[in-house]
């Protein structure tokens, strides 16, 4: 039954099931080709962690509604409560506990184990501010859930004041079981010596026998949030240390961290830990440290996510899917024109209206269509440019024609070819300003040239390499569009891109991409794969949230692009905005 019931067109499947809701409801009651720029550089945060036939696509663009069709939709329908977009869910523990409570008893550090220690204690004391540690904690705690709570987190507190008694083993089953996606433990730190200071975060080894399954996540959250604190604050960064012995960490089953936010027996330290403006700093570090975290680990507790960025109707990606299956028709039997009409209709033309730019491209790889929003729009490119010169390395060096190679020993093609990786894998700036010397035999100038002459001689119009990643734009920038990018992953796709075993040596490097919070984000739960290369900007070179992704899915592969620039800071929301699409494509269209 479900082998016929796949085979039957999508569109008949909708008014099938369709039917079927009514009657229980009364029963009950190529690297050429057609391309656009899209640039997308991640240049605050990943550098030092560090085309010839493509299928011939009816492209159908979707134009953005004019501000007269806005105001006139605006006008006759009824305002809906903004429902507002869950990043994930954060369980935060104030560490230790008021002097009013005895938890002087034991309880075992970790489970089954025959050691025990203290259920919980009060902490140290500020030798200048004479504030308990307890109380700091639960000043911070408190103003910090607040702040996640304002930019789309669940949060569990583990504990709200200092008069419950719960200890260090019951906060960490609490956390477990709250559907929490990581825990927070906030505490400060005390020392005999004064001249001590600096903030620290505590996790488990990866030798520990009881969470050292933990490890890996627990240190890219502590990381996360330690380096972000020290950079708001000016707090010394004392790096991370492994302890197998804190009953909260051992008990718990998902990713903890523990952060000393100073020293209370140093003067600074204590003195700024109790001073109101510098505690905001402290709050703000620690949210962006979290931030940080959930952008490379998409939360796994199942939250909706709405879509953010001025303008946005708020409604839910169920809600979406139900009036793209409403606008469908029998007289336009393809779905790649109805699924980008209803994405504009609900996300894009809003955001638009609100001073954000936006474009976005979708091909279905099957029937070879393909629909736009400003698909041609040239855009601010970010590190998706980076596709483009790791074809341009193939197509010169690794799978040359004759008269295009550029000649390399096979060591330097060795090591070119993890340069590559890392630009792409990492989104590494200085790999990608490497590959671009090597193509210009050590010239950035004459590799600019190698690049754009690719992209020229493959039809991408509107991408363009003008200058070094993290460099001035005084001289030009980098850009690129929605439609060249889709022509450049649809003909990675199709084997055309250079050659097949390029284009499938592209399609693994693209395939371990490490930052997977926009399209790939939004395919969490769903049997799908993709691979993909993000693009951010933030501060005085702009503010872009990009994304371009093949995707291989149920019933169908597609392409999805979608850049946004102009977004005045808001790259948090514009980036679960690209999500919120991502997932709604794939429902309607792939599943």
């Amino acid at each position: 039954m479900t082998d016929f019931y796949s085979r039957i067109p999508r569109h008949i499947r909708t008014v099938i099931a369709a039917a079927m809701i009514a009657a229980l409801t009364f029963s009950a009651a190529g690297c050429s080709g057609k391309n656009s720029s899209s640039q997308t550089e991640s240049e605050t945060s990943q550098t030092s962690q560090t085309a010839q036939s493509s299928v011939q696509t009816s492209a159908e663009t979707v134009q953005t509604e004019t501000s007269a069709e806005t105001a006139a939709e605006t006008e006759t329908e009824t305002e809906t409560e903004e429902k507002v977009s869950i990043k994930g869910v954060v369980a935060i523990d104030p560490g230790h506990q008021g002097s009013s409570v005895d938890m002087s008893g034991q309880e075992p550090y970790a489970p089954g184990s025959s050691k025990t220690k203290a259920k919980a204690s009060t902490g140290t004391e500020g030798s200048y501010s004479g504030v308990p540690e307890y109380q700091l904690n639960l000043d911070i705690g408190l103003m910090l859930r607040d702040e996640l709570e304002s930019r789309g987190y669940e949060v569990v507190m583990l504990r709200k004041d200092n008069d419950t008694a719960i200890s260090n083993a019951q906060r960490a089953k609490k956390a477990n079981e709250s559907g929490a996606d990581c825990t927070v433990r906030l505490h400060a730190d005390g020392s005999d010596d004064s001249s001590v200071n600096g903030a620290s975060a505590l996790i488990p080894s990866a030798d520990n026998k009881y969470v050292g399954d933990l490890h890996d996540d627990s240190k890219a959250l502590a990381s996360d949030i330690l380096d972000s604190y020290c950079d708001a604050t000016g707090i010394k960064n004392r790096g991370l240390s492994l302890r197998d012995d804190l009953t909260g960490t051992n008990w718990s089953k998902i990713p903890v961290a523990l952060l000393e936010m100073g020293f209370m027996s140093n003067r600074s330290d204590d003195l700024n830990m109790e001073d109101k403006a510098f505690r905001k700093k402290m709050v703000k570090g620690i949210a962006d440290g979290i931030d940080k975290y959930f952008k490379d680990h998409p939360s796994k507790s199942g939250g909706t996510i709405t879509a953010g960025g001025n303008g946005s109707s708020g409604d839910s990606v169920d809600d979406v899917l139900k009036e793209i299956d409403s606008a469908k028709s029998s007289s336009e039997p393809g779905t790649v024109k109805q699924v980008v009409s209803a994405v504009n209709k609900k996300y894009l033309a809003s955001s638009e209206k609100s001073g954000e730019k936006w474009s976005l491209t979708l091909v279905d790889l099957f029937a070879g269509t393909q629909a736009d929003v400003n698909g041609d729009r040239k855009m601010l490119s970010a590190s998706v440019l980076k596709t483009f010169i790791m074809a341009a390395a193939y197509d010169r060096v690794f799978y040359p024609s004759s008269d295009s190679a550029i000649k390399m020993s096979s060591s330097k093609k060795s090591d070119l070819k993890k340069l590559v990786e890392k630009m792409i894998e990492e989104s590494d700036n200085d790999a990608a300003n490497s590959v671009v010397e090597a193509l210009g035999s050590g010239d950035f100038s004459k590799g600019m040239k190698v690049v754009n002459t690719f992209c020229s001689d493959n039809s991408y119009s509107k991408t363009s390499l003008g200058r070094r990643f993290q460099g001035s734009s005084k001289n030009g920038d980098n850009y690129t569009s929605s439609n060249d990018c889709a022509a450049l992953l649809t003909a990675i796709y199709n084997g055309s891109c250079v050659s097949k075993k390029a284009s499938n040596e592209m399609i693994d490097i693209l395939k371990a991409q490490k930052l997977k919070n926009k399209i790939p984000a939004g395919l969490t739960g769903f049997r799908a794969d993709a691979a993909n290369k993000t693009g951010e900007l933030s501060g005085s070179s702009g503010y872009v949230e990009n994304d371009i992704a093949i995707v291989w899915g149920q019933e169908a592969d597609y392409v999805l692009c979608v850049l946004s620039s102009d977004l005045d800071g808001k790259n948090s929301e514009a980036a679960d905005q690209i999500a919120v699409i991502s997932k709604m494509v794939y429902k309607d269209f792939a599943e």
